[in-house]
Parts: C-alpha cells; sequence; structure tokens
C-alpha cells in the first residue's frame, strides 16, 4: 500500500501546485441574448381569431407532437454524444435548450391568448344577459297555461313520508317491536 499511497500522494501534489491561469478581464460585459417572451403589441382582433382557427384545427395536436417529437430526438442525439467531446456537447445542449424556450414561449403565448379570448366570450355572454334582462317566462307550466286552455298542470307529487317507528320502554317490555 506504501507505494499506491506514494503515486496518490504525487497527484495530488501535481493537481494542487499548478498555479491557476490569470486572464485578462473583460472589459465590457458579455451581452446577453434578447429573452423577449412576449410580443411588445398585443395580436389584432383578425390575427386572434386566425390562432384561434389554428389552435382548434386537429392538426395543431399533430404540430405539438411533432415538436415534442423532435425536442426528445435531440435530447437523444445530445446523450448519444461522446463525452470526451466537450464543445458538441456545449453546443447541442444550448441548441436543445433553446428550442425547447422557444416551444414553451410560444406555447405560452397561444395559450394565454386562448385563455383571452374565453374570458372575453364569457364577459360578452354575461354582458348580454345583464342588458337583456330576466326572461319573460320563467317557467313552462305558465306559457303552457297561457297558450293551450285545455292544459292540465301535473299532479305536484309530495314526497313519501318514512315511516316512523318509535319504540317506548313499555313496547321493549312486553316484546313488541
Amino acid at each position: 500500500m506504501g507505494r499506491l499511497w506514494d503515486k496518490f500522494a504525487e497527484k495530488v501534489q501535481e493537481t494542487f501546485s499548478k498555479k491557476p491561469e490569470v486572464t485578462t478581464p473583460l472589459l465590457e460585459p458579455e451581452p446577453q441574448p434578447p429573452m423577449r417572451t412576449w410580443r411588445q403589441e398585443l395580436l389584432s382582433d383578425e390575427q386572434r381569431h386566425d390562432l384561434e382557427e389554428v389552435v382548434n384545427l386537429p392538426g395543431y395536436e399533430v404540430l405539438q407532437d411533432l415538436w415534442e417529437s423532435a425536442h426528445e430526438g435531440f435530447i437523444t442525439y445530445l446523450m448519444q454524444i461522446s463525452p470526451e467531446d466537450e464543445k458538441k456537447v456545449l453546443a447541442w445542449h444550448k441548441a436543445i435548450h433553446m428550442a425547447d424556450l422557444y416551444r414553451k414561449s410560444v406555447e405560452a403565448q397561444v395559450n394565454a391568448y386562448m385563455r383571452l379570448s374565453e374570458a372575453e366570450r364569457q364577459e360578452a355572454a354575461d354582458l348580454k344577459r345583464a342588458l337583456l334582462g330576466p326572461s319573460p317566462v320563467e317557467n313552462t307550466e305558465t306559457l303552457n297555461r297561457l297558450l293551450d286552455p285545455m292544459f292540465v298542470p301535473a299532479p305536484a307529487e309530495t314526497p313519501r313520508r318514512p315511516k316512523k317507528i318509535v319504540t317506548t320502554p313499555m313496547d321493549t317490555m312486553l316484546g313488541r317491536k
């Protein structure tokens, strides 16, 4: 064990005795890529209508499946790259990360516009109900009485009451239930 220990000690000494390379600091900060995920201006009504039509087509789900399978294919390819080729691994990792950010950004924007469209439809329906007021004829029985002089309303059924079983101490003593 003495020789192994000596080799290990030499390797540790070599590792820690190396002086770190001195690099010159960057004078300017590295520019960051634009990460704007939302459009600055909203889509026009016509564009939103077109987007809603596209999303409601069955082909939109196919497109989402294609995005997902392409993403999985990129990841599979990345896993097959030799780890020793660090530059290639890093480049593919960056590309896959960017593709994933792109897909998530587009999906988030589409989902936001769909929620907005649904909320506007609901608001329009609520406004229409509020402006028109309640229906003049609330129940159909009143309408039938007005339109059909021979109308006989259905007999109102009263719910049956369950039979009440009362046992007194005397019933229990006499063995009656």
